[in-house]
């Protein structure tokens, strides 16, 4: 199942950039956004559309380079590549906090700025570092769960890779809880972006803790290993999963009230996609762009689904 997943994105995407003729520049054409991000699950699909779209609105053309998940080495060849195509900004969700700065520095030193999407990279240069608002998610998550299990919670939660976005979603959680002394994290447990391996964490984690009836999971991969598992031992409408993203298939669930009270914060890529453009934009054009720019993010229960919420 992860490689059919992995396949139906990959030629998602490889649709999305080859089609509408940007192999090449038009007359008005002005100039190359390139673009790096890791191939990781289906928010990235309408991410990506929004920023090809949007770079050639305003008159550019979209390079695209994937890192194959959080592959540091695969994601500096990208952007040497991307760079010795002359690109005039790059756009890069980064791999890692830390071990992507050379790929950063590498467009700092060819003078090229740099837009960073969902992940922050320390010691580098950056026209700004735009994200869904990822802590914000973790504090409507608590919240959430804080309201549903009346104040008495024993939460699990299924982390993630060390990126900025992840970390942000699990210390809005952690420092929501301790508003409510009756709500504890009793069991955490870190997974790979796949569904699968949030079967395998969620699995791990009920096992050792029969008492628990709350999850957070770091996105809807997660959320969805959780509910294979809670499904599979009759508890899927009794414990309450909170997520982030707003995947279809999570929707369908909640929509279908199939999920009971579980909901997922739903990010909005094409506007994150949008913010980015339009930072670059307004540098070239003098303004002053803020360094930090966050997109909003909504809670997606079983009414908003039944809405008919999509991306």
């Amino acid at each position: 199942m992860k490689k059919s997943m992995k396949l139906i994105i990959t030629l998602g995407l490889v649709a999305i950039f080859s089609i509408g003729g940007i192999s090449s520049l038009s007359a008005a054409d002005t100039w190359k956004g390139g673009v790096s991000l890791p191939l990781l699950n289906a928010f990235y699909l309408p991410f990506m559309r929004a920023l090809k779209n949007a770079i050639e609105d305003a008159g550019g053309k979209a390079i695209w380079a994937e890192a194959e998940g959080y592959q540091v080495p695969k994601e500096l060849s990208n952007v040497e590549n991307l760079l010795a195509q002359e690109i005039d900004v790059l756009f890069i969700d980064a791999s890692d906090q830390v071990a992507s700065a050379p790929a950063i520095r590498a467009a700092n030193d060819a003078g090229v700025p740099v837009v960073c999407l969902n992940a922050k990279v320390e010691g580098v240069d950056m026209l700004t570092y735009i994200s869904a608002d990822n802590y914000g998610a973790g504090v409507l998550a608590a919240d959430y769960l804080a309201k549903k299990l009346n104040g008495k919670g024993n939460i699990l939660v299924i982390n993630g890779p060390p990126v900025t976005a992840v970390m942000d979603r699990i210390s809005g959680l952690k420092d929501t809880l301790k508003k409510y002394p009756g709500m504890k994290v009793v069991g955490e447990q870190m997974m790979k972006n796949s569904m699968a391996d949030g079967l395998y964490v969620a699995e791990n984690l009920l096992a050792a803790h029969p008492e628990a009836n709350g999850f957070f999971t770091m996105n809807d991969y997660g959320f969805l290993g959780a509910y294979t598992a809670l499904e599979a031992i009759g508890k899927e409408k009794q414990i309450i999963i909170t997520s982030v993203d707003g995947l279809a298939d999570v929707v369908s669930l909640l929509a279908a009230g199939d999920a009971g009270a579980s909901m997922t914060v739903a990010q909005f890529p094409i506007h994150m996609a949008n913010a980015g453009i339009k930072a670059y934009l307004d540098s070239k054009a003098g303004k002053t762009v803020p360094s930090d720019i966050k997109v909003k993010v909504e809670i997606v229960d079983q009414k908003r689904a039944a809405a008919g919420f999509h991306w």
